[in-house]
Parts: structure tokens; C-alpha cells; sequence
């Protein structure tokens, strides 16, 4: 009999905890990626994915990967099996991460629990029947709304129709 089970409660609580690599004074702050999902009954869906990192954990240790280095994420149908729930809706997973030179990457993947926003909402995979998640490259960033500043002394156009305002 393996001690594997007896460590995954172990592991679940210490995958919580932030690591050195993730509370060093350097961490990247998270960037807008579009990227497709791609599920077992072959529907896809396009959407934005905001994301630092993607974590596997392998036979090398536990590999922080950039968002920019990665081609896509491959998820076994039977990776039900291993599929771990973390606080914040992280799921963990057995995967594998290829990136952009090809390099494949296999264990366990720590895919993020915000979701990906489509045109119609906030989609959250479900790990069961998610297949492949590529990433298509950085989505725009969000635009804020802001009013333009208006030159001093000259005054806003009130627009069509409206008389403006008799100079003080």
C-alpha cells in the first residue's frame, strides 16, 4: 500500500501556502491572455484568461511557467482521477504544459479559479471535461474610462443645439 493518499491532505493545505518563489519582492503581476478552451465533446470556446503563471508540479519540482512561453495545456481524460479543489476555485490537475519551443511539461497542473471571459460571461471549465486551453497571445488591456481634460480657459462644447455659455 502507497502513502500517496495519506499525503494528499498534506498537499492541499500546502499548495495554499504561498511559496519563496511566489512572495519574493519580484513577482509578476498578472496579464490578460486570449486563449481557447477546448472541451471532450468538442465544443471550444474563445475568451480572456488574466493569469501570472501556470504552475506543474513534476519530476523536475514545481515549474512556474509564463503565460508567454506557453502554446497550450493538455488534459487527459482520465485525469478525473487526480483532480484536486483549492480555496479560490484553483483546481489541480494531471496535465501537461507545452510551450511555444515545443517543450512538454507533465504532472500536475495548477489551473487558475477566476475563470475566462467570453462575450457573454465568466466561463469556469469544468476540469472533467476540459481537454486543451491554448493561449493565443496577450489580450488588450482594459480601457478606463476617463472624461478628456479640457484645456484651461476654454470652455466644453455643450454640444449640438446648445447655446454656450457668454464668456465671464
Amino acid at each position: 500500500m502507497t502513502q500517496i493518499p495519506r499525503l494528499t491532505p498534506l498537499l492541499v493545505a500546502l499548495a495554499a501556502l504561498p511559496c519563496s518563489a511566489q512572495s519574493g519582492g519580484g513577482e509578476k503581476p498578472a496579464e490578460r491572455w486570449n486563449v481557447e478552451v477546448k472541451f471532450a465533446d468538442g465544443r471550444t470556446f474563445q475568451g480572456v484568461l488574466t493569469l501570472a503563471e501556470l504552475t506543474v508540479e513534476g519530476d523536475v519540482g514545481e515549474y512556474a511557467i509564463k503565460p508567454e512561453k506557453i502554446k497550450e495545456v493538455r488534459i487527459p481524460e482520465q485525469a478525473a482521477e487526480s483532480l484536486i479543489l483549492h480555496q479560490g476555485g484553483r483546481i489541480q490537475v494531471d496535465g501537461t504544459i507545452v510551450t511555444i519551443a515545443d517543450e512538454a511539461f507533465a504532472g500536475r497542473v495548477m489551473l487558475p479559479g477566476e475563470g475566462i471571459k467570453t462575450g457573454l460571461g465568466t466561463l469556469k471549465p469544468n476540469p472533467l471535461k476540459l481537454r486543451t486551453l491554448i493561449f493565443k497571445g496577450r489580450a488588450p488591456a482594459l480601457a478606463v474610462a476617463s472624461e478628456p481634460a479640457l484645456s484651461p480657459g476654454k470652455p466644453k462644447d455643450p454640444g449640438p443645439g446648445v447655446a454656450p455659455a457668454p464668456p465671464r
